[in-house]
């Protein structure tokens, strides 16, 4: 019985704190860039993987969704693949490698800097 009520109270306590920390985390970490809605963030869980790469999310209001997830270098050289799409239109993901490559040596160093905490400037990009 005990452990009943204190595994109750530990998962809505766990929930809780999951939820702040992923609303903390989108809104004031890991954000490098911009284009139009999309929004281009590098998480801190992701400063242990081999890979760099960025997930992009769509703001629209207090609502953002994850989209995708594109690798952006490998062993440091720069291989740009996407990982996953949940919906981002065909002639948006092609932009947003555009993007990604014009701009591939600036946000590298975002995500670098947001790893060791450095405050950056969120880069907003554009196409030509």
């Amino acid at each position: 019985m005990a452990m009943s009520i204190l595994f109750k109270g530990a998962k809505i306590y766990k929930i809780k704190y999951y939820f702040c920390q992923t609303k903390l985390t989108l809104s004031t970490m890991g954000r490098i860039a911009f284009w139009i809605t999309y929004l281009f963030y590098t998480l801190p869980a992701d400063s242990k993987d081999n890979r760099r790469h960025i997930h992009i999310f769509k703001g629209k209001g207090k609502h953002i969704q994850s989209l995708a997830k594109i690798w952006i270098e490998q062993n440091g050289v720069k291989d740009i693949s996407i990982s996953y799409n949940k919906g981002i239109p065909l002639k948006d993901i092609k932009v947003i490698l555009q993007l990604i490559d014009e701009n591939w040596d600036e946000l590298l160093k975002q995500i670098e800097d947001s790893f060791v905490g450095q405050n950056i400037k969120i880069i907003e990009l554009k196409t030509e």
